[in-house]
């Protein structure tokens, strides 16, 4: 029996023991919360949730209750109540869960099958590397995860509650968790606030406090709102129609991909990928997107007018390098429930000398449209990156965008990933290094 099969066995306990009150409040205090802060249902979501997110989900909540007893009376009774014969290990590890707090952790480094580096942000510990064969298969760098890490028998390991949050959700959480270490630091007396353990004290408990937005966060990534019928047009008031263009190609991925490359009307989003982008108001806005699949250009945007005007500038961009489109239109209820079937992939088609020379290709294309970005001004950050790193709290948030790309491209599908991508010069360009380790 795992670790895991002991924490199961406590929950069953639970529900047959004088604590189950107490285990329900503490579920009822997070589903008051979760409402609260998304306007969401807690209840709708957990309906929502997949199978093996809610085991997920229970399993956090298992740990959590066990974790809150301050005397460990709770674990006590279930060693006592026999209700499993516990092994040596497995009480290990549920007294070091009862001693655990749980954090935010971000992934240093992932090595599949063998461990993962960790750091936690909440604390500013050292990084630390942790044994983990299943979840380091899914993992990479910049990851963010809510986790207790925990030592037992000299084996240091993250806790069956393991939660891989949305990097995109990391600026308010790292928002929130400023504002919960300032609040926290301003309540202890003036001659503690210089006191590295009342300190570390106040980062724990805003861990603590964490804990429940960063579960929040995920909850909401896991459970979509259901589906609405939504309202029928874009921004410039058309119709949606979801309008898929086949163009065939005359010229080489490679040829076509610097052309759209040397364009400011294309931005890229992947080795064989763009993204259509309309300036409004100062703000570039995305219209369309493109990709390159075998020997046709495919791009995709949401109404008739906008196809149109996108089949008219990618002509007048590309001339003879592509034919006449073919065109699909979508229903946007079709677009909703029928996924296309996925293309060949690019680099298998060509022999290694061909395969070679594009992803030199494509690499040459990601950096130089990289380095011009960073002297551009950056609808997600306000400015240009070069700028905002002139100061302490601008290069931080150069630091996340970057870690957002990064983490981004790691986990994007293998078709709009043909080659892997070193963005340690960016960092460096920045001068940003110090964040990347």
């Amino acid at each position: 029996m795992s670790n895991g099969d002991a924490l199961v066995a406590f929950g069953e306990w639970i529900h047959g023991s004088e604590w189950l009150d107490g285990y329900l409040d503490y579920e009822g205090e997070f589903s008051d919360f979760f409402d609260d802060l998304t306007k969401r249902s807690f209840v709708d979501s957990l309906q929502r949730l997949d199978k093996d997110y809610l085991g997920s989900l229970t399993t956090v909540f298992l740990e959590s209750y066990l974790a809150s007893d301050p005397t460990g009376e709770i674990l006590k009774k279930f060693r006592q109540s026999g209700y499993i014969d516990l092994s040596q290990g497995q009480l290990a590890y549920l007294r070091e869960i009862w001693r655990s707090t749980p954090s935010l952790y971000e992934v240093l480094e992932s090595v599949a099958g063998s461990h993962i580096v960790l750091r936690d942000t909440i604390r500013d510990g050292s990084p630390v590397q942790v044994t983990e064969r299943s979840a380091s298969e899914n993992l990479t760098k910049w990851d963010i995860l809510l986790t207790r890490v925990v030592t037992v028998k000299g084996v240091t390991q993250i806790s069956g509650g393991t939660m891989i949050l949305p990097r995109e959700s990391w600026p308010f959480l790292t928002s929130e968790i400023g504002r919960q270490i300032k609040a926290l630091t301003r309540k202890l007396p003036q001659r503690d606030r210089e006191n590295e353990h009342r300190l570390a004290e106040v980062r724990d408990e805003a861990a603590h406090s964490l804990s429940w937005y960063a579960l929040a966060s995920w909850l909401v990534a896991a459970t979509p709102r259901p589906d609405e019928r939504p309202q029928l047009v874009n921004k410039d008031g058309d119709e949606i129609e979801m309008i898929s263009l086949a163009f065939p190609m005359k010229a080489s991925a490679a040829e076509i991909a610097t052309v759209l490359g040397e364009s400011t009307d294309f931005s890229v989003s992947g080795d064989l990928s763009w993204s259509w982008l309309i300036d409004i108001k100062d703000e570039s806005i995305v219209h369309g997107m493109l990709r390159i699949e075998g020997d046709r250009l495919l791009a995709e945007t949401n109404s008739v007018n906008r196809g149109t005007r996108l089949t008219e500038r990618l002509s007048g961009l590309l001339g003879n390098l592509i034919g006449t489109p073919i065109k699909l239109e979508t229903s946007l209820e079709q677009a909703s429930k029928v996924a296309p079937p996925p293309g060949p992939d690019l680099m298998e088609t060509l022999d290694p000398v061909q395969r070679q020379a594009l992803a030199a290709h494509l690499h040459k294309t990601m950096f130089e449209k990289f380095m011009r970005t960073i002297d551009e001004v950056v609808p997600m950050l306000g400015a240009s990156p070069r700028e905002l790193v002139r100061s302490k709290a601008g290069r931080e948030k150069v630091a996340n965008w970057l870690k957002l790309i990064e983490n981004s491209h790691a986990h994007a599908p293998k078709e709009f990933r043909q080659v892997d991508f070193d963005f340690t010069p960016f960092w460096k360009e920045l001068g940003l290094l110090e964040y990347r380790v």
